[in-house]
């Protein structure tokens, strides 16, 4: 069955020395969000490649012609619930600050 492996964290343990827990084998590549992270992570002979974390700013393209818009926010869990404004008891039980 063909697979990848994520992966979205530093190592944990001292920078460049810390070898992947799929290092020893090379079946499974390793797709990193960071070119940094592929740098820090011991790879050792598992395939191992790149694709960026985000999405491109495709400038402006809101043009007011629907009464709607969308929103992702990382590290909403962060926000302090004044600055999430009306209707944030969503926002605040999702995160884990109670309703």
């Amino acid at each position: 069955m063909p697979a990848v492996y994520l992966e979205h964290n530093t190592p944990g343990g001292g920078a460049v020395t810390t070898r992947h827990p799929l290092a020893d084998q090379s079946e499974i590549p390793i797709v990193h969000v960071t070119h940094f992270n592929n740098v820090i992570w011991d790879n050792g002979m598992a395939p191992a490649t790149v694709v960026e974390n985000g999405i491109l700013d495709p400038g402006y393209k809101y043009t007011g012609e629907l009464e709607r818009t969308g929103v992702v926010v990382n590290g909403m869990h962060l926000a302090r619930a004044a600055e999430a404004g009306p209707g944030d008891s969503a926002v605040r039980r999702r995160s884990g600050r109670g309703a």
